[in-house]
């Protein structure tokens, strides 16, 4: 089809392992946007900044981080691309690229001992892991693409409005 785009194969990705409310790959909640080009290199970054967040794509290893805009400006949340992104890997599963199917029953067995959510948008989200699990189109098929969040964003009453839009 025509708007469907290359997916990379897994051994194509780079490969993160995911600390809930911790970090993701090399990258660390809380940390500076300088420490995060530090970590992902400068090659191809877009900025941009609303009333609310600030945030950054990078493209080559196809990550967008957001950053707090009112206290400390940290890293806040970290979303993988779904066609190129990192392989992010937690106890086993695989997060990035999949179809939306094959992560039910990691979601069924979590979902047993972690409270699970459904996001104003119908997505899984996991509040005391701080995870998101979107998915993306790409010509007739879905493929997962996780959004990871620290603790502070977790722990809002509301924190669907803090969470980058679906789109994002």
């Amino acid at each position: 089809m025509w708007w469907e785009q290359e997916v990379l194969a897994d051994t194509d990705r780079l490969q993160w392992t995911w600390t809930p409310l911790e970090g993701v790959g090399p990258l660390r909640f809380g940390a500076s946007h300088e420490d995060v080009i530090t970590a992902l290199g400068t090659a191809r970054v877009s900025t941009d900044e609303d009333q609310e967040h600030r945030w950054a794509h990078f493209y080559g290893p196809g990550v967008r981080t957001y950053y707090d805009r009112h206290e400390d400006r940290g890293l806040r949340a970290i979303v993988i691309d779904s066609l190129r992104g990192p392989q992010v890997h937690y106890d086993g599963t695989a997060f990035t690229g999949r179809a939306p199917s094959e992560l039910n029953l990691w979601i069924e067995e979590i979902s047993e001992v972690r409270e699970c959510r459904t996001s104003i948008h119908g997505e899984p989200y996991f509040p005391s892991l701080g995870l998101v699990l979107r998915s993306t189109s790409n010509g007739d098929h879905n493929l997962s693409r996780p959004v990871f969040t620290d603790r502070t964003w977790t722990q809002c009453a509301h924190p669907e409005e803090l969470l980058p839009p679906p789109w994002a």
